[in-house]
């Protein structure tokens, strides 16, 4: 099965991070009246989309180079827009021309979107309406970067090479946030008004600290590609890529805890992405098949686009009714709520060009 294929149990892991990433804002948005202690972890969910976009996007690369085809970079970018781009604007454009439907905040500079750079020195309290897409810019840029650094790698042994790119990268991301947390963030800790927001501005949102979950998912894809008698039997193994997930999870939910210390700003994110990496391989070894699972995940991007959205949206109209937004029956109505825009946004934007894209293949 070729990886950019859709399987039943990636689309599982697409369905957890989709809902992790809700019950994160969720409980944000209600000021930690509701998932007050699991939502705190809820935020991991962006970083199993980072695994498993690096190892999907990645095997699109490494499968055309294994079948000795050339790069076909213009078809690369273009259907990596066509995948993004429409839905991504339209939400945009909502943003902007409907601005009492927006959470109660402002907006970055419109060009920021346009260039994806929204993420770089984002301060979600001055400017933090549709901050979530900062991991959209992340990946955008990401995947301008990755086909020509594979690009300028394709030589001999070049699978080596890149593999060892990926490791450097890796611990470098390690050296990189702790260096900024001793230089930058260590000397401000005592006296910033918001020491959160400051975090995340300089560890949490950037491009060049946030690579951990894509290295690990291209590293695997690169695994899966060129080692597939080695992919094969850590499938195989079953046990042993539970038991990683279930350890390297486990320490990130102890990392998390540490509210923003040096321990955390260095080794939080390589613990998840090393986390969800496992479970992405353990997954494979699941047969079961969930109905609807295959749906959910379809409408996974636009729910994510617009949950913010239908938050607000929700928390102003649900009185109305008579339903307190911040409740169990609240949350199952917004959530409701998000399934049936997000549906609405696939059908008539997101799935005419996902159909469209289906004719540039780049292998």
């Amino acid at each position: 099965m070729a990886l950019q294929n859709r399987s039943s149990a990636l689309d599982l892991l697409r369905v957890l991070a989709v809902t992790m990433v809700l019950i994160f804002h969720y409980s944000i948005a209600s000021k930690q009246l509701m998932f007050s202690s699991s939502g705190a972890y809820g935020w991991m969910g962006v970083d199993l989309f980072f695994v498993l976009s690096g190892y999907l996007i990645g095997g699109q690369l490494f499968q055309s180079l294994a079948k000795g085809n050339p790069l076909q970079l213009k078809f690369f970018f273009l259907r990596r827009a066509l995948r993004t781009f429409p839905l991504f604007f339209v939400v945009l454009a909502i943003y902007v021309f409907f601005p009492s439907l927006r959470e109660p905040s402002s907006l970055p500079a419109l060009w920021k979107y346009f260039t994806f750079t929204q993420n770089i020195g984002l301060d979600r309290g001055a400017t933090g309406a549709f901050s979530h897409a900062w991991s959209l810019c992340v990946e955008e840029q990401f995947y301008l970067l990755l086909p020509l650094t594979t690009l300028l790698l394709v030589k001999t042994n070049w699978q080596g090479k890149a593999a060892l790119l990926l490791a450097l990268l890796f611990v470098m991301g390690m050296v990189l946030r702790s260096s900024l947390w001793l230089l930058v963030l260590q000397p401000l800790k005592d006296s910033a008004a918001n020491f959160g927001n400051l975090y995340d501005q300089y560890i949490y949102y950037p491009t060049y600290t946030r690579l951990d979950g894509l290295l690990v998912g291209v590293g695997l894809a690169l695994l899966k590609v060129f080692k597939p008698q080695l992919w094969n039997h850590l499938i195989r193994l079953r046990f042993l890529p539970w038991m990683t997930a279930a350890l390297f999870l486990g320490l990130s939910v102890f990392l998390t805890d540490q509210d923003f210390s040096l321990l955390s700003s260095a080794l939080l994110y390589p613990c998840v992405a090393i986390g969800f990496g496992a479970l992405l391989v353990a997954v494979h070894s699941w047969k079961m098949k969930i109905p609807g699972i295959s749906t959910l995940a379809s409408l996974s991007y636009a729910v994510y686009l617009i949950q913010k959205l239908v938050f607000h949206w929700c928390r102003l109209s649900l009185p109305s009714i008579g339903v307190e937004p911040y409740s169990w029956q609240g949350f199952a109505l917004t959530t409701m709520a998000c399934l049936i825009f997000a549906a609405v946004l696939h059908w008539l934007v997101e799935r005419p060009f996902l159909k469209l894209r289906e004719n540039y293949r780049i292998f």
